[in-house]
């Protein structure tokens, strides 16, 4: 017993189980969602497990944004397992709903309605299941939801028809005891990955407390959750991955911000160290989630997507970009396994569709990983990948008994008394909706070599940006001014456009030294 323990009190029907899942959305224009009107329809899928000792006929009556449904079982005597669905119109909550705002029902037209804090705010409603026999109230139980549909295509999350490219992090425990962290330290977390504008979490391998899944339906930050089972298991697990599957569901489905579901982290074993060109991943997927795909297969986890292995290529991530997140041992060094990662997403597209776990625990090399990579796989924005997951935002937490100087060392961008690191500010500058990026340097220059490198700018909004002004500088020893232009133009919404390319020469009396992009030298 890690935290207090409740009894909840019915009448002779009692549920003992019960679910609610947004299942489908439909919009005025369903052709065309991203600039529909609005929703105009949603089916919620809804579960519950009755306990009904004498048997006869039980009503399940649910009320919701302003639509009431009765839904007559004719119980059997013992454990009833009753599944419905119930199509709301015009879900926009207008009736009586909680305060606050998530993921929602709508499409970001021009501010209106909207899905994720990237798209905009949406309101919560309150549901209220109740399990009536002989006229009388004998259970009940509420859920606050949001209406919402989420596809996953190639890798790019779709949410109510609306791509989103998902700049995310992993998130380890709060604090090594989860039990002893308080409310606002769980709900603090979401509240940092909302503050550098991240679109998506993911809790690695555990469920977080219910403080962190209202304050990401608040907030409207994504979650891809993670089932409990990490590293290799035996196949002998699979009956209670299922009874895993359906609880967690349970506890979490009406949760519009749990957007992806997990069945197993990391399931392979570790045999080799990793190589500077990562193997073919063609076995990814296969056996990773051998222990709770069947209950996902069974309809456990219906109305979510299923990432195999923790994400498309979870180990084979952290390769080719800077560190890796297994064990410290193994860590490439950053600046040398970090200017890799765009030739190997070059020769192996399907090796950037998302890359799950990238970062450093040197402190000092941080803000050169954090940001060189962020900027090229945003570059690769939907051309291949659909995101990223950065490891990790924040250490695992000082706990009891657990020193400061403990908590200050890991992959994270905030130590585990949430206090900045340095790759914090890189991660806030290059997860700006509006970014300008060059490609890297070489390796090293000389006197007479020619630069030739491509500038784009990235555009995370949902709108045009006109006559956007960018201005190139290449800087040579003593921060002298080699070269410098200037580019105007148009960043369309959601894209990523090439600005122009930058075109210098190293002077002659250039000694040949390794080249250092610096804080900002290209922008």
């Amino acid at each position: 017993m890690w935290r207090p323990a409740r009894l909840r009190r019915s009448g002779a029907v009692a549920i003992r189980h019960a679910r609610a899942v947004c299942a489908e959305v439909r919009t005025s224009n369903d052709h065309h969602r991203s600039r529909g009107d609005g929703p105009t329809w949603a089916r919620l899928a809804l579960r519950a497990v009755l306990d009904v000792p004498a048997g006869g006929a039980v009503y399940l009556r649910t009320r919701v944004a302003g639509t009431e449904h009765v839904h007559s079982h004719h119980a059997a005597d013992g454990e009833n397992r009753v599944e419905w669905d119930v199509d709301v119109a015009d879900p926009h909550c207008g009736g009586p709903c909680s305060g606050g705002s998530a993921l929602g029902v709508g499409v970001l037209v021009r501010g209106e309605d909207v899905v994720a804090h990237a798209l905009g705010d949406q309101p919560l409603c309150d549901l209220e299941m109740e399990a009536v026999s002989g006229g009388k109230v004998h259970d009940r139980r509420r859920f606050r939801i949001g209406f919402r549909s989420v596809e996953m295509r190639r890798w790019v999350l779709y949410i109510n028809g609306e791509r989103l490219f998902t700049k995310g992090a992993n998130l380890l425990p709060t604090t090594q005891l989860l039990g002893t962290a308080s409310l606002s330290e769980v709900a603090g977390d979401i509240r940092a990955a909302h503050k550098p504008g991240l679109d998506l979490v993911r809790p690695v391998a555990h469920i977080a407390r219910a403080e962190f899944y209202e304050t990401a339906d608040e907030l409207g930050v994504l979650i891809w959750q993670h089932l409990p089972i990490r590293v290799v298991m035996s196949r002998s697990v699979v009956g209670e991955a299922r009874r895993e599957a359906r609880e967690a569901v349970d506890l979490l489905g009406h949760h519009p911000s749990v957007a992806v579901w997990c069945a197993h982290d990391d399931p392979f074993p570790r045999t080799r160290r990793p190589s500077a060109t990562p193997a073919a991943v063609s076995r990814l997927g296969r056996r990773g989630t051998a222990t709770a795909r069947p209950a996902v297969e069974q309809g456990a986890v219906p109305l979510r997507q299923l990432a195999p292995g923790g994400g498309p290529h979870r180990r084979a991530a952290a390769l080719p970009v800077p560190g890796g997140h297994h064990e410290p041992a193994v860590v490439r060094p950053p600046r040398r396994a970090g200017r890799r990662s765009g030739p190997h997403a070059g020769r192996m597209p399907t090796m950037g569709q998302f890359v799950s776990a990238f970062g450093t625990p040197v402190s000092a090399d941080q803000p050169e990983v954090v940001k060189m990579t962020i900027e090229d796989l945003r570059r690769l924005k939907y051309r291949p990948t659909g995101g990223f997951l950065l490891h990790a935002l924040a250490d695992v937490g000082a706990g009891p008994g657990r020193s400061e100087s403990a908590a200050a060392g890991g992959f994270g961008v905030l130590d585990g008394l949430r206090r900045p690191k340095p790759g914090w500010q890189a991660l806030v500058d290059a997860c700006r909706p509006l970014v300008a990026a060059a490609d890297r340097l070489p390796a090293s220059v000389q006197g007479g070599d020619r630069l030739d490198l491509a500038v784009h700018v990235v555009n995370d909004t949902r709108s045009d940006m006109d006559e956007i002004p960018v201005r190139a500088r290449v800087l040579g020893p003593g921060n002298i001014v080699i070269s410098g232009q200037r580019w105007a133009g148009t960043a369309t919404a959601d894209d990523c456009v090439l600005v122009g390319r930058i075109d210098a020469g190293v002077p002659l009396d250039t000694p040949a030294r390794p080249a250092h992009r610096g804080a900002d030298p290209h922008r």
